[in-house]
């Protein structure tokens, strides 16, 4: 195939469209004609169910011919759009952005025509709509001519066998649009298996003026057969020593985007630039070492070592900057924090307040150039909640570290110098504040 010219495959294979595209429209034309017949038609008795039976099957053969006209149609419109996407001689390859282009191209085509997965799964399609079609069929005729001339428990039993039916009618439609839409999602989940394979071959150091640098980012999860795109191209910029607030509903993408920005996960293609480092191309090693360096993760269950004192719970965090210089004292770090006085106390003797505390100084006692909080005060009560956003402030203005912090509470939005609000998969809004209000300022009754 490489060695064909590829204006001569794009233009064969555009003429075959062409052709399988004029089949498909008469096909289409028999079939509305059957199906207004077939909507119209009552069967007045059994001889007249069986003619009506004819129609039928000259629907499903029509229909199952659609099927595989469809396959091929859509068959084609891919190879082509590969070919048109493709700079090189081979236009059986794509980088990494017309790959990335190549998959949106079929996610949306996908939504209206059927995939050519496999022969069998077309072969599972035109069975279903056979069985379909008869049981419609047998409905109609137990519906009005058996159900009629019925009386008594005779009336009743058929009353629940055509429910019953009503019920398996509905099973095949549903079935028969579950399987066209496998077969996208198949075929998608192996080209993201190969983007994210591509990706991991991009340089992983790029300077960049601002401390995260993400562009055009696309992330995807995937089992194998199913495919959810939750990232779609964000793009974002933030400035060493910012406080940032991300906003947004459940399932909006806001947690998976500070996943991605905290390497705790990698995305699926574009650029995820933090402190100059390049974090899409990065192994799980290499994001381990990338977070034990420069990465503080405040959780909103504590995660505190049950069996050690406050002050070796934060000794664990402070251990893990190799650079001794960089290290904060771990006494001064606690009288900061306000839990001095609980040092060789123990987790369970603490508040839940408290205990957050103790995960924040941790957290803070390697000095990260970056500090993420999943919803930090989601387990805590209001008072504590104003504690906890006040040491946050704190350590923004006197280590100058950047907070990143992910909540579903708009109140919290006016402590930010930058809030960013997340729907969709795509960042939504973007809001600068020069004038954060201060922790008593929030209007913490409406919470």
């Amino acid at each position: 195939m490489p060695t064909i010219n590829r204006n001569e495959f794009i233009n064969n294979f555009t003429k075959r469209l062409n052709n399988r595209n004029e089949i498909i429209d008469k096909n289409n034309q028999q079939i509305h004609e059957i199906e207004r017949r077939f909507k119209s038609y009552v069967p007045k008795n059994h001889r007249e169910f069986k003619q009506s039976a004819k129609f039928t099957r000259s629907l499903v053969r029509l229909i199952n011919q659609n099927y595989e006209q469809l396959a091929k149609t859509t068959l084609y419109r891919y190879a082509i759009k590969k070919a048109q996407l493709s700079t090189s001689k081979n236009y059986n390859y794509l980088s990494l952005p017309q790959l990335t282009k190549y998959i949106e191209y079929i996610e949306e085509l996908s939504q209206e025509e059927l995939f050519p997965s496999k022969v069998h799964t077309v072969n599972k399609i035109k069975n279903s709509t056979k069985r379909l079609y008869r049981m419609k069929l047998r409905y109609t005729y137990l519906w009005s001519i058996v159900l009629p001339k019925k009386h008594g428990p005779n009336r009743i039993y058929l009353k629940i066998h055509i429910k019953q039916l009503k019920k398996r009618i509905d099973y095949y439609t549903d079935y028969i649009k579950g399987l066209k839409q496998s077969f996208a999602n198949k075929y998608i989940a192996t080209l993201v298996k190969q983007l994210e394979k591509s990706s991991k071959k991009v340089s992983t150091r790029i300077n960049s003026k601002y401390l995260i640098d993400l562009r055009n980012v696309v992330k995807y999860y995937t089992n194998g057969s199913l495919v959810t795109k939750v990232l779609k191209d964000v793009n974002l910029q933030i400035k060493h020593g910012e406080f940032v607030v991300i906003l947004g509903p459940s399932g909006s993408g806001k947690t998976t985007l500070l996943n991605i920005i905290s390497g705790m996960d990698t995305a699926t293609s574009g650029t995820t630039i933090v402190a100059n480092h390049n974090l899409i191309g990065y192994n799980s090693t290499q994001l381990t070492k990338f977070r034990r360096d420069n990465i503080g993760y405040i959780f909103q269950q504590y995660g505190l070592l049950p069996n050690l004192t406050v002050r070796e719970n934060v000794e664990i965090g402070s251990n893990l900057q190799k650079d001794l210089k960089k290290r904060l004292d771990i006494d001064g770090l606690l009288k900061t924090v306000g839990i001095y006085e609980q040092r060789n106390k123990y987790p369970r003797e603490l508040s839940g307040g408290q205990q957050q505390r103790v995960s924040i100084s941790r957290s803070m006692a390697k000095n990260p150039m970056l500090i993420f909080g999943d919803e930090p005060t989601g387990a805590i009560d209001e008072e504590m909640s104003k504690q906890i956003m006040q040491l946050f402030v704190d350590i923004n203005k006197k280590y100058k570290t950047t907070i990143i912090i992910v909540t579903h509470n708009p109140i919290l939005a006016d402590l930010a110098t930058m809030t960013i609000k997340v729907a969709n998969g795509k960042i939504d809004k973007i809001i600068k504040n020069n004038h954060p209000k201060t922790v008593q300022q929030l209007n913490w009754g409406k919470i």
